[in-house]
């Protein structure tokens, strides 16, 4: 495994040396409606959950208004419209953000944040917030990717539509800016993405060519992706959370219902726990093993002896010499009588010990 350094997201260790974190994303679902926004997060905040994902929307001159028009599908239908008309009802000014994210602060809930212009990274910083993340659209914004390093803070960049050499460009504006607390967050190619789309073993390249911790953003329309990233090393979860998907909302096909968010939580702690070490620790002894076979007498046996395969067989519980010992006692002279069906122990071949 490639050395990776843990990046700490406030209190909360990312790495592969520690559990995976689920991150829930509350995004921009919500539109204007910061009353639903900051109940989602006092939702989180009750099941306790460790890390919020936002974003910062503040000024639509971040979208051309050129006419683009954008396609989608939600769980009504195709969808069709103007991208800056979609964009323009997600806006909020800084100051309403400000209350947004205070409700994390007051919770004590680190808060992870994407910023699409300096201005919001600037906010960021001044907030208080956590890290701050530099969406896949935006992984070829140098410039901004700059800013984000020289704010202090963590950054999380999310690999999406991007090659390696992408990825490589970026961290080396990272480092270059003096940034080495960060954490690149693999996304998938397709929304929602298909499973035969993922090429979650890319976390072993991106690891050993960065040594930080590696995210998945998830696309997929389930859970199923995030339990086998788990059992694949990834650090970081993100997952898009909505009180209801099936509103007629861009990029809701692949968020999970906040009421499944509970269950989701535990089965993530569950595989994780489940992941484990790279070795295992013997908690056990040959005796808490009821089946281990141990050596018994063919037939009744007489000192002097030599044990061999025609006069010894192998049955469980182990109650004298273990199987596994059997090349060190084959030959070896009884010192004492077996009667037939017998254990064979240690003290019958003169040692009162296996050790």
């Amino acid at each position: 495994m490639a050395n990776v350094k843990t990046v700490m997201l406030g209190d909360v260790p990312i790495g592969p040396d520690h559990p995976a974190i689920l991150m829930p994303e509350i995004g921009l679902y919500f539109n204007q409606d910061i009353g639903q926004a900051r109940d989602t997060i006092q939702y989180m905040a009750d099941l306790g959950v460790k890390v919020v994902k936002g974003e910062v929307f503040h000024d639509i001159e971040v979208v051309l208004d050129d006419g683009f028009v954008y396609e989608y599908e939600t769980f009504q239908g195709h969808r069709a419209e103007k991208y800056r008309d979609l964009c323009a009802r997600k806006v909020l000014p800084l100051e309403t953000w400000r209350q947004l994210y205070r409700s994390c602060s007051d919770a004590n809930i680190p808060f992870v944040v994407s910023a699409y212009d300096f201005t919001a990274i600037d906010f960021l910083e001044d907030i208080g917030a956590t890290c701050i993340k530099v969406a896949s659209n935006n992984l070829s914004h140098l410039p901004l990717i700059r800013h984000a390093a020289k704010s202090g803070l963590p950054v999380m960049l999310d690999a999406g539509k991007c090659t390696m050499a992408d990825v490589a460009m970026a961290i080396d504006e990272l480092r270059q800016a003096g940034c080495e607390d960060f954490i690149l967050n693999h996304n998938p190619d397709g929304h929602p993405a298909p499973p035969e789309a993922h090429n979650l073993r890319i976390i072993e390249t991106y690891q050993a060519m960065i040594g930080r911790p590696v995210g998945l953003s998830c696309h997929y329309n389930g859970n199923e992706m995030l339990y086998t990233a788990i059992g694949c090393g990834y650090s970081l979860l993100e997952k898009p959370v909505v009180p209801d998907n099936t509103i007629d909302e861009a990029d809701t096909p692949w968020a999970m219902n906040l009421v499944d968010l509970p269950n989701l939580m535990k089965t993530v702690d569950a595989c994780s726990a489940a992941r484990g070490n790279t070795f295992r620790e013997k908690i056990f002894s040959d005796a808490d093993h009821a089946a281990r076979m141990g050596l018994v007498a063919k037939r009744n046996l007489q000192p002097g002896e030599r044990l061999a395969l025609d006069n010894v067989y192998f049955a469980w519980p182990c109650r004298g010499i273990i199987a596994r010992d059997w090349k060190r006692v084959e030959g070896a002279a009884l010192r004492q009588a077996v009667d037939e069906g017998q254990s064979i122990s240690w003290k019958d071949v003169g040692l009162d010990t296996g050790a």
